[in-house]
C-alpha cells in the first residue's frame, strides 16, 4: 500500500496549506456575511 500523498509532505509545508485555507475561509465567511469591504479588512488584520 502506497502512503497518501500528503504524508510525504514535510510539516512545514502542511501547515502553510492549512493556513492558506484558514485564511481563505475567512475572507470567504467575511464576504458572504459582510460585503467585499469588510473581507478586506478582516485579512489585513490576519
Amino acid at each position: 500500500m502506497t502512503p497518501l500523498p500528503f504524508r510525504r509532505l514535510p510539516a512545514y509545508a502542511l501547515n502553510g496549506i492549512e493556513v492558506a485555507i484558514g485564511i481563505g475561509l475567512i475572507q470567504w465567511l467575511f464576504a458572504a456575511l459582510f460585503g467585499a469591504h469588510a473581507a478586506q479588512l478582516a485579512l489585513s488584520g490576519a
